[in-house]
């Protein structure tokens, strides 16, 4: 769960940046909103790894998980420490920003359904609220893009 605690942090680091970077009263509320959320999933993933520490799924062969995971993990805009900051930096405008946003949730809802299938039985229910709370955040900002007129 560590990789998903560090992505988190970053998305936390990329919303907070957003929000003393835009002029948007509208963009600024989703963007604390944002990071709110993003906190909380700190709390969840961090939670959630205490629990699960020692679980060994079922594979068809040796490290499948393990690879797929480096693969998705390598791949995501957010795994690297400082990542978060350095793309709201780079954001010229709502737009950009909104955009790179969204491929952090969509980037970190096919994470999480891969870390589903790492988990218990008994723990698959809160990997599963976390897919849903990133599948509504990508709603939140398609709806923010909307009401700027930049989608």
């Amino acid at each position: 769960m560590d990789i998903a605690v560090r992505i988190e942090k970053n998305g936390v680091a990329f919303y907070d940046a957003l929000v003393a970077s835009t002029s948007d009263g509208r963009a600024r509320e989703v963007y604390k909103f944002m990071a709110g959320e993003e906190r909380q999933h700190i709390v969840d993933f961090t939670g959630l790894g205490e629990r699960v520490e020692a679980f060994l799924p079922v594979e068809t062969y040796a490290g499948e998980h393990e690879e797929y995971l480096q693969a998705l993990a390598e791949t995501h805009m957010f795994v690297e420490d400082g990542a978060g900051a350095e793309l709201a930096k780079r954001a010229a405008n709502d737009k950009e920003a909104i955009a790179v946003a969204a491929q952090f949730e969509k980037d970190s809802i096919l994470l999480f359904d891969l870390l589903k299938d790492l988990v218990p039985e008994k723990e698959k229910g809160t990997i599963e609220a976390l897919i849903g709370q990133e599948k509504r955040h990508l709603v939140k900002l398609h709806g923010l893009a909307r009401s700027l007129g930049v989608a």
